[in-house]
């Protein structure tokens, strides 16, 4: 939190000044995702860095918004709509302290307006009051109004968190980003403990779904499925380690806060690479199926999966994939990616032939066809193995994980139902079985035979 301009030379000069007042909010009447939340950020912090035109609009080129949170001029349609939607998007804010609720209370924009409601519970808002698009020099530009009572408070913020955008592009979940806004106000304050507020304060907080759409997750449900995948991923991508603390009343959890504070050193990274959603758009799928697939495979897996589909329409031009998800969805389940993702094996012409392998190529294929039957033989081996022993490797693989930040709401459902075949959780296993089986080098492939033929 801070009352003035810091001149601190360690502030990352991407960083956006939010309004403590507007850190907690819960969309009512539209979701929001993590993407649209990351837009609508950079619109705030390019208004607090410019003169706002002379009807009280902010304009910038779109590719300056998306840019800003790591994305390319390819996003922009797609966040486009997301501004779009901001105009009719009704969001509540909670405050985080008392103090903040008398903030809200007090900050009025421009003289004549009636003073926001005494209560910052019933304090409901659109995130923009409107959206102009227009074209310049070929280039799509925005002008954007914030609602005329909330102006003031969110674009000059009497008190503000400080909030670091390119620490925050890092992070892929809209949880993650809506806790590291709540958290970054406390990383500096003497104790370093959050707000202590009932349970469903924190789940109304931490979701982009609307509150009446959706009924609240139980607490149990929505910190193993959705929190713990956020602390993970905050802990291990940004400056902050943060704690849960949980007070209980004999087994329910009746309040909750967490406990933030700086890492001793922070290593500058750079903002998230967002090609994977221009990949996947041009292989024609769409978020919501990226995001399906990134949860259950993780990223890795998925990007190797859509660069090998890409292949694949390269060397069959003629026989285009229909239905791109369904696709992806069981060369992932079946574990293709070690093999060229491809529908039937392609008819070799007797006017082709194939150059001769070189050595590194034979040595390769010689190691590959070592792996596979390695697994084959590890695959072998745990399928004969008694329940409790299958239930120690993968509890093994678990901790392996969650402590690699990798362990999704996906993969937790997984393991509580015990569905271990799942390809990411299956290989965790697999690895855990081999490393105690063969120790750490059990990928290292034997010498090759030294064959004294000449060619």
């Amino acid at each position: 939190m801070s009352a003035a301009p810091s001149t601190d030379p360690s502030v990352s000069p991407l960083t956006l000044r939010k309004s403590v007042t507007t850190l907690a909010i819960a969309p009512q009447t539209e979701a929001l995702t993590r993407t649209a939340r990351m837009a609508y950020n950079l619109m705030i912090f390019i208004a607090q860095n410019m003169r706002e035109d002379e009807d009280g609009g902010y304009t910038a080129p779109m590719s300056e918004i998306v840019k800003g949170y790591g994305g390319t001029t390819r996003d922009s349609g797609r966040v486009r709509g997301y501004i779009e939607q901001m105009c009719t998007t009704l969001v509540r804010w909670f405050p985080l302290s008392r103090s903040d609720e008398e903030q809200a209370n007090t900050q009025v924009t421009i003289a004549g307006l009636p003073d926001p409601p005494e209560s910052a519970e019933c304090r409901v808002f659109s995130l923009l009051s409107e959206a102009r698009f227009t074209r310049r020099g070929g280039e799509q530009w925005l002008t954007w109004y914030f609602p005329p009572t909330i102006r003031e408070t969110v674009v000059h913020p009497v008190r503000w968190a400080q909030v670091d955008i390119q620490e925050m592009s890092q992070l892929s979940h809209y949880a993650s980003v809506a806790l590291f806004e709540i958290c970054s106000r406390y990383k500096d304050v003497p104790g370093g403990l959050t707000n202590r507020a009932a349970p469903v304060f924190w789940v109304r907080a931490l979701r982009g779904e609307p509150e009446e759409r959706s009924k609240v997750r139980e607490w149990r449900k929505f910190k193993n499925e959705s929190l713990k995948p956020a602390l993970a991923e905050i802990n291990q991508k940004t400056s902050l380690n943060v704690e849960l603390i949980e007070v209980l009343r004999g087994k329910t959890t009746v309040e909750v806060q967490f406990s933030v504070r700086r890492k001793p050193s922070v290593k500058v990274v750079a903002p998230i690479d967002l090609s994977l959603v221009e990949l996947a758009e041009s292989l024609g799928l769409r978020e919501r199926q990226l995001d399906r697939l990134v949860e259950d495979y993780s990223e890795q897996k998925v990007r190797k999966a859509l660069e090998a589909m890409v292949a694949r329409n390269r060397s069959m031009p003629g026989s285009p994939i229909r239905l791109p998800y369904g696709y992806l969805q069981k060369a992932l389940r079946n574990e293709a990616l070690e093999s060229p993702l491809l529908d039937e094996p392609a008819e070799e012409t007797s006017a082709v032939r194939k150059p001769p392998r070189s050595r590194n190529q034979q040595e390769q294929e010689r190691q590959d066809q070592w792996m596979a039957d390695r697994r084959a033989q590890l695959n072998a081996a745990l399928d004969n193995l008694s329940v409790d022993e299958l239930e120690s490797y993968a509890a093994s693989a678990r901790a392996t994980l969650a402590e690699k930040g990798l362990l999704t709401p996906a993969m937790l459902r997984r393991f509580d139902q015990k569905q271990y075949r799942a390809p990411m959780i299956w290989e965790y296993i697999r690895t855990a079985y081999a490393e105690a089986t063969f120790g750490p080098d059990w990928r290292a492939a034997p010498p090759a035979v030294e064959s004294h033929q000449t060619e």
